[in-house]
């Protein structure tokens, strides 16, 4: 089981690097998230390709989450210091059956930020939570 979280805006694995206390591995030819209580989330680095036909990098981060990594520290990281939002694959899946809700889009992830506890009347916020809310979900 995964699940598929994208960003409102495009992070650079530099500025990840440099800005958090995230480490960026590379496993065979994928590139992952990786905190301190070693939880993985893989980097999607999707390129598109435009009208023309010419590739152009994503306009967003992309990250997928497998298994019982648990992305709560990482989410956390990349929220509070670069003041990202958020949708799941589910809200992405509501979007491509329903088109004209992209003109809601800032909702959407409002919406999200909101569910997850990082949005506190309308501001970005970290929940604040303690050293076991960040390990992998099949630890005790």
């Amino acid at each position: 089981m995964s699940v598929e979280y994208t960003f409102n805006k495009k992070i650079s694995l530099d500025d990840i690097e440099n800005k958090t206390n995230l480490k960026i591995v590379l496993n065979k030819d994928t590139k992952w998230l990786v905190d301190e209580f070693n939880n993985h989330v893989l980097i999607n680095e999707n390129n598109y390709s435009d009208e023309n036909g010419n590739v152009v990098d994503s306009p967003t981060l992309e990250l997928t989450v497998y298994g019982l990594n648990n992305p709560t520290k990482i989410m956390d990281e990349l929220i509070k210091n670069f003041n990202a939002k958020f949708i799941t694959d589910n809200e992405e899946l509501l979007l491509f059956h329903n088109s004209e809700l992209f003109d809601e889009i800032d909702v959407l992830y409002d919406n999200v930020m909101e569910k997850y506890g990082y949005l506190n009347n309308g501001i970005i916020s970290i929940p604040n939570r303690i050293e076991s809310d960040y390990k992998s979900f099949g630890e005790k």
